[in-house]
């Protein structure tokens, strides 16, 4: 999977809105998330206190860097370790990618046009994809031993 082009383009005029709103964003996604799908709250019980800080942080820095993914491998790979040592599993991913666009259309309001979170949906998809391939390695690794 990749991000087209013309999506590329579009997250990477929206990364200064992204970057500035990526905070509220995070929180807004925890919200919806665990008042919707509460079976995943078991997944951030060793989560750190600031874990809305970090999502923040990285939807920032996805959005500012769009154009130079292979800068932000190393921090996937960090997250991917993370995800392996609590147990998220691939069928956990659409629920992230639904309530993170809909955080993104909640606090971006009119500004988030059709286009804008078709754009964060492939970029958002791309971004499981790559996970999903590291952890499912991940797994093997840790199941071979």
């Amino acid at each position: 999977m990749t991000i087209s082009t013309e999506n590329i383009s579009i997250i990477n005029k929206s990364s200064a809105l992204i970057e500035r709103e990526a905070e509220n964003i995070a929180t807004c996604m925890y919200k919806h998330m665990f008042e919707k799908h509460p079976e995943v709250k078991k997944y951030f019980h060793n989560a750190p206190s600031n874990q809305h800080n970090l999502l923040a942080e990285t939807i920032a820095a996805y959005a500012v860097n769009i154009l130079n993914i292979k800068m932000l491998m190393p921090a996937i790979k960090h997250i991917a370790k993370k995800h392996v040592a609590v147990g998220v599993q691939p069928e956990h991913y659409p629920i992230v990618e639904s309530m993170l666009l809909l955080a993104i259309k909640e606090v971006l309001a009119e500004k988030a046009s059709d286009e804008l979170l078709a754009a964060w949906k492939e970029a958002i998809e791309y971004v499981s994809s790559l996970l999903i391939e590291m952890e499912t390695e991940m797994y093997k690794e840790k199941n071979s031993h």
